[in-house]
């Protein structure tokens, strides 16, 4: 069972990750499936990259990780083709913020 801080910090995460994202385009049942593949990868991807800079901060990653996990992270909020976030729902976001930030 859930409890009111953890709801209370899902609520938070979701907000932060949905918030200035383009409106998607595609057809409605695209957009239905793509705007919860956005945010979830949004969110997962946010804590990706607070993990790769925590780890930078401490010396355990290079700071260039963090630079294209940043990077590749405004690539993915700036996608607003719904068949983009659809044809990659099964991919992981380690897997996108590698290829984004190549």
């Amino acid at each position: 069972m859930i409890n009111q801080d953890e709801e209370m910090l899902s609520s938070i995460r979701y907000a932060m990750a949905s918030s200035n994202l383009p409106m998607l385009i595609g057809s409605q049942h695209e957009i239905e499936i793509a705007r919860n593949i956005r945010i979830d990868m949004l969110i997962e991807a946010n804590d990706i990259i607070a993990g790769l800079h925590k780890r930078a901060n401490e010396g355990d990653a290079p700071c260039d990780h963090w630079g294209k996990a940043v990077s590749a992270s405004r690539q993915m909020r700036g996608a607003a083709s719904a068949a983009w976030w659809v044809a990659r729902r099964d991919m992981s976001v380690h897997t996108l913020l590698n290829e984004l930030g190549s």
